[in-house]
């Protein structure tokens, strides 16, 4: 991990922001610190220094974006739409003009997609053209879900960086543990993604170039801090034209990260294993864009351990999935969701009786930019907390870039826009005696069963950040011992501060 990019340490001028925003948010209902028993705080660390680099690290404007985030969840009803409402095999169908996860990890271990906009033919964008916009949009929220609660997480739970092993060899032993995090350091999870231009023509582009707009928003205002480097192969002759227009739709920081890679050019292969990256982009790795995830060896070895789906012999999760990462403490779990389904899958070891059909809570997997948070000596030690919701959302107008920040491939920072990707009206937010931040009231029914954070589901996962032992860490979740003790006691501390 020594010179992992990906492995960071706060300063001492970031963990007191943190220490603040905390407060802030406390004294706003909107989050409850971590309690007894391992019970872990309703917002993980990860997830707060996400909202605080989409602040300049300012507390305030961190507020006021994070009350704005859980306004957005909530209207939508994200948590329910991903867990309850969407049919899986519609769910197959909706991922094919979208960027997919090969199902393989870059140099760094973060998951590595690709979208093949040749699929977009005439007659596909005819269709498309023929939903509602609306549905269209919910669609795209349900999907990017599918990155927070299937890839980051898997992509957690397994050491960097990924094995490599010659085509349909498996591993005759367990994985290794993710290796701990040092005191005050965050693990960071950010998608690699391949754009490929090849096979497309500029009218394509051009009739979905609103679709594009759409999704595009929705990614940096309700997934800031997810986009790795985007690598553009097979860029026709008008790409100039193309990207004329999606510029705008990004800050400098995000135009940074897209990397042109001229054709033959090995630059791919100096972030991507060879035998992780398609043969398509000069790799070896036998997958097409119609494929299902082709699973590393050690994501495919937890599949079997805990007894996913099979398809000719091969590990299959299809729909919705949320992942708990497997941690030193924990074993990995794997629950199936959407309409009409919710299994629970966990290796033989570590199901206990009474687990069986409990509600599994779902892992945050939030991220920084490797290069926007120096890594300063220890000074006090100030312990992360573990802990958190799913993905958050940004619906603030995006702050000068940070003078400290530098842009660096492979990765750098997603900012926020003023747009969520679908035309609503901002979340109203009101001040308060003490300077803060109200959400307007939101109905009842659209935020998660279990108490926690407004609109976010609670998470029981832990591990995720760099504890020290005996300070805040999950030691009691270890297999889901103690499990039930720790929703009862976050559901007593946290009902008072529900919207």
């Amino acid at each position: 991990m020594k010179n992992n990019p990906f492995i960071l340490t706060l300063s001492d001028k970031q963990q007191a922001a943190l220490a603040q925003f905390k407060s802030l948010l406390q004294a706003n209902g909107a989050y409850v610190p971590p309690g007894q028993r391992g019970v872990p705080a309703s917002v993980d660390d990860l997830m707060l220094v996400r909202f605080l680099k989409a602040r300049r690290w300012e507390p305030p404007a961190a507020l006021q974006q994070f009350l704005a985030t859980v306004a957005w969840r909530q209207e939508h009803g994200v948590d329910k739409l991903y867990r309850e409402e969407v049919d899986p095999e519609e769910y197959e169908q909706w991922k094919q003009t979208y960027p997919k996860w090969t199902g393989r990890r870059d140099n760094h271990g973060n998951p590595l997609y690709v979208y093949k906009l040749a699929v977009l033919t005439s007659a596909a964008l005819k269709e498309l053209n023929k939903v509602p916009e609306a549905v269209r949009y919910r669609r795209i929220v349900a999907l990017y879900e599918l990155l927070h609660n299937l890839a980051f997480p898997m992509c957690l739970s397994v050491p960097i960086p990924p094995p490599l092993l010659p085509p349909g060899e498996e591993l005759s032993h367990a994985p290794a543990a993710p290796a701990p995090l040092p005191p005050n350091s965050i693990r960071l999870i950010q998608n690699t993604t391949i754009i490929d231009f090849s096979g497309t023509s500029l009218g394509s582009m051009f009739s979905f170039r609103h679709h594009l707009a759409q999704a595009s928003g929705l990614a940096q205002a309700n997934h800031p801090e997810t986009l790795g480097s985007i690598f553009v192969v097979g860029a026709p002759g008008w790409w100039s034209t193309v990207w004329g227009w999606i510029r705008n739709w990004f800050d400098e920081q995000t135009r940074a990260k897209v990397h042109i890679v001229p054709a033959g050019s090995p630059e791919l292969l100096e972030f991507i294993p060879k035998e992780n990256l398609p043969r398509a982009y000069g790799g070896e790795l036998d997958w097409v864009y119609e494929d299902d995830p082709s699973w590393d060896a050690d994501v495919a070895w937890h599949l079997r351990e805990v007894g996913a789906p099979e398809v000719e012999g091969v590990s299959s999760l299809r729909g919705p999935v949320i992942v708990t990462p497997r941690t030193e403490e924990r074993a990995i779990r794997v629950e199936l969701v959407g309409k009409g389904r919710h299994e629970v899958l966990v290796p033989p070891q570590a199901a206990p009786v009474e687990d069986a059909g409990k509600e599994v809570l779902p892992p945050s997997t939030s991220t920084l930019p490797p290069s926007e948070i120096p890594v300063a000596p220890q000074a006090e030690e100030v312990p992360l907390t573990p802990g958190g919701p799913l993905t958050p959302a940004a619906n603030l107008a995006p702050l000068p870039s940070d003078p400290s920040s530098t842009a660096a491939a492979p990765a750098s920072a997603s900012p926020s826009t003023a747009q969520n990707g679908f035309p609503h009206e901002h979340p109203q937010t009101t001040a308060d005696s003490k300077g803060g931040f109200l959400p307007a009231p939101i109905g009842p029914g659209l935020g998660p069963a279990t108490p926690g954070t407004p609109g976010f589901v609670p998470n029981l996962t832990g591990g995720i950040l760099g504890t020290p032992r005996g300070e805040g860490g999950a030691e009691g979740l270890a297999d889901g011992e103690g499990e039930g003790q720790a929703v009862n006691e976050l559901a007593e501390r946290v009902g008072a501060v529900q919207v």
